[in-house]
C-alpha cells in the first residue's frame, strides 16, 4: 500500500536541492473537492496530527490565484491521503504525511483525450520525461494506457497508439513505470483504489 506514499514520505524533509512534490490537480479533482471549474492558483499543504488524539488538521499556506485553492487543495489532499495517518511509523506513531505543493488549473470545456488518469493525480509530471533521456533517433507521440494501482504507482503501460518507433514507444513505458507517481483514486470512503489512465509522451529531437 505503500509506492508512491515512499516518495510523498522521503520528500518530508525538504531541503533546498529537493523541493517539495508538486500534485497537479486533475479535472475530476475539481468537482471532488467542490473548487469551481475556473478556478486556478496553488497552495502549499501541511497536514498534522492533533496531539492527543487521531485527528488531522490541514493548513495552507503560500497560497496564489484563487483564494479558494487553498482550502480546496487541503481538501484534496486530506481526501487521497488521510488513510496515511492510520499506518504505523517506524517510531510507532501516526504516520506523518509530507507537506506538498497542489497546483490548479481551470478545466477545460472539453475534456483532453490523451491526458486522464481515471481520478488519481500525477506528482511532478515534468519529472517523468526529460530531454536527457532522448537516447534513440526518432520524433513522434506514444499514447499509452496504464493501470494506476492503490498506492499511486504505475504497475502496467500498454501503448495505445505508436509513436512509429516501436523503441520509443517502449522507453516512454519504461520511464512511466518507473518514475510515475500519482495520488490515488478513491471512493465514496476515501478508500484508495487500482484506477485506468491514459498518458501521452512525446519525443522531439533536440
Amino acid at each position: 500500500m505503500m509506492g508512491a506514499v515512499v516518495m510523498l514520505l522521503a520528500a518530508a524533509a525538504v531541503t533546498p536541492d529537493r523541493p517539495l512534490p508538486v500534485v497537479y490537480a486533475m479535472a475530476d479533482d475539481h468537482a471532488l473537492v467542490a473548487l469551481a471549474d475556473t478556478a486556478q492558483g496553488e497552495a502549499e499543504v501541511r497536514i498534522t496530527l492533533r496531539e492527543g488524539t487521531d485527528m488531522l488538521d490541514c493548513r495552507p499556506t503560500l497560497v496564489s490565484g484563487n483564494k479558494a485553492v487553498g482550502p480546496a487543495s487541503c481538501r484534496l489532499v486530506m481526501r487521497k491521503l488521510g488513510w496515511l495517518s492510520s499506518l504505523p511509523a517506524a517510531d510507532g506513531k501516526s504516520t506523518q504525511i509530507p507537506a506538498m505543493v497542489v497546483r490548479w488549473f481551470p478545466v477545460p470545456h472539453r475534456k483532453s483525450a490523451t491526458v486522464d488518469y481515471g481520478g488519481a493525480s500525477p506528482i511532478n509530471p515534468t519529472t517523468w520525461v526529460t530531454p536527457d533521456d532522448y537516447v534513440i533517433a526518432g520524433d513522434g507521440t506514444t499514447r499509452m494506457a496504464i493501470t494506476i494501482d492503490a498506492s499511486g504507482i504505475v504497475s502496467q503501460c500498454r501503448v495505445l497508439q505508436s509513436s512509429g518507433n516501436s523503441q520509443l514507444d517502449e522507453h516512454g513505458c519504461a520511464l512511466t513505470r518507473q518514475r510515475a507517481h500519482f495520488l490515488p483514486a478513491t471512493d465514496e470512503q476515501g478508500v484508495p483504489h487500482d484506477t485506468q489512465g491514459v498518458h501521452t509522451v512525446t519525443w522531439l529531437r533536440p
